[in-house]
């Protein structure tokens, strides 16, 4: 299986009060999670990335270089994704993604499980975030502490860093890996990667990153603007 970018994590649950912690420790990991990989008690079911390289071994040496100059301060809240409730996940419609981009917004949109288990109003996700896009590879890098409110375990405050760069094809609105060059990244990356799609209007780029867990999909939504040419 493709590995994927930025922000992915799902752990096999069954129903306990250990169960209901593991997805908060959960939510608070998408942001540091960058490729698929087989956790060590997995067992031999377990689903893991097909890349040609040990995703179970971050690359601590992992070059994204040109960075760019300057970074915005990334923020971000948690959105219920109910269209009962007036609010639901954008449809993205492609265009060209390619350049580097800068994110200063997002939202993390999760479904009525994961929404029940923390008090998102409460919650929050702070750091900096861009992704670089050329003709045939992009490359990433986020970090980020989330905060999660009013969980069974209290607050939950988790920092992750996550480096990426791998090869890419379009695939209409979206942005499809096909093979992973390197990865670093402060939490192991668990099972299954999304999908990842996008919206370009003008010199704004919005980036959708679906994250299926057992608890209902969680979406990550990065606003940004373009910084330069790749």
């Amino acid at each position: 299986m493709r590995a994927s970018i930025a922000t992915r994590a799902i752990l096999r649950f069954v129903t306990s009060k250990a169960t209901t912690l593991r997805l908060l420790l959960t939510l608070a990991w998408l942001s540091g999670c960058a490729v698929s990989s087989t956790p060590a008690d997995a067992g031999s079911d377990a689903r893991t990335a097909d890349v040609g390289i040990d995703v179970n071994a971050p690359d601590a040496s992992c070059d994204i270089s040109p960075t760019p100059a300057s970074l915005p301060a990334f923020t971000a809240d948690f959105q219920l994704n109910d269209a009962a409730f007036g609010r639901s996940v954008p449809v993205m419609s492609g265009g060209n993604p390619v350049g580097v981009w800068v994110f200063d917004h997002g939202t993390f949109w999760v479904d009525l499980g994961a929404n029940a288990m923390f008090n998102r109003y409460a919650s929050s996700v702070a750091g900096t975030a861009w992704i670089a896009v050329d003709a045939t590879e992009f490359r990433l890098e986020y970090d980020f502490v989330t905060t999660l409110a009013g969980t069974e375990a209290g607050t939950i405050v988790q920092e992750t860093s996550t480096r990426v760069r791998a090869r890419w094809r379009l695939d209409r609105e979206q942005i499809e890996p096909t093979g992973l060059v390197c990865a670093g990244y402060t939490q192991a990356a668990y099972a299954d990667p999304g999908r990842v799609t996008f919206t370009r209007t003008g010199d704004h780029l919005t980036l959708l990153t679906e994250v299926p867990m057992s608890a209902g999909m969680t979406i990550l939504q990065l606003e940004g603007t373009l910084s330069s040419a790749p």
